[in-house]
């Protein structure tokens, strides 16, 4: 966690530190979009007083919405360059049984991200990078035994982690009132989730890694 907190925290310093070199003329769209989220599955750690266990947890494949604003730069010279504000929304329950149940997760990040483009009249590749707040929640029903313990009850915890976001995509303008795009997109955020069962402290940790494929429209303001 601690490595991607660092990268998301230089990610924003430079977005915030870059802010600076946005021209005050600035062309600005609103994006809206769906697709599918394709979750990597990682190992995941869950620790009581009683005892310890390790799982190699995957989450299913499962559908995204989300929204955004960017700006582009419109001077000659900056017109590659801009900024966007991310926020997306999915959930995802987990394929395999972890402490006898299969988890729930609902994710919500929230990213800034400097954002690069080639200035085409039809046809516009696009990149961006960055980080934000991923939002999550958990769910799950655990089984203590398999901790070394007795009994058993319902696991859930919210989380707010920094987390890294890249992106690259491709914009096709259609009209003059909007566009259309596709894009891919890698997140990553190491959350830790905790809850009392029967008095006692159950943590479940783990990364948490994904890949996007989404397809939206935009509408110039």
């Amino acid at each position: 966690m601690k490595s991607s907190t660092l990268l998301t925290v230089s990610c924003v310093a430079i977005i915030l530190s870059a802010l600076t070199a946005i021209p005050a003329a600035a062309q600005v769209f609103l994006d809206l979009y769906g697709g599918f989220v394709f979750p990597h599955a990682a190992n995941t750690e869950a620790t009581a007083p009683t005892g310890r266990t390790k799982n190699m947890a995957g989450f299913e494949d499962t559908f995204v919405i989300g929204g955004r604003t960017r700006s582009w730069g419109t001077e000659v010279g900056l017109d590659w360059f801009g900024m966007a504000l991310d926020i997306s929304y999915w959930q995802s329950k987990a394929k395999f049984s972890i402490l006898g149940a299969r988890p729930e997760k609902k994710v919500l990040p929230v990213t800034i991200l400097l954002m690069f483009r080639y200035p085409g009249e039809k046809i516009q590749p696009y990149a961006g990078v960055g980080g934000g707040i991923f939002l999550t929640q958990l769910k799950n029903d655990v089984d203590l035994s398999l901790l070394g313990g007795s009994g058993g009850g319902s696991f859930r915890d919210y989380q707010a982690d920094a987390g890294f976001d890249a992106r690259a995509g491709l914009a096709i303008k259609i009209h003059e009132k909007f566009s259309i795009f596709i894009e891919g997109r890698y997140i990553y955020f190491s959350p830790k989730y905790s809850d009392k069962i029967n008095g006692q402290k159950v943590t479940l940790e783990a990364d948490a890694e994904a890949i996007l494929a989404i397809a939206g429209i935009s509408f110039p303001f």
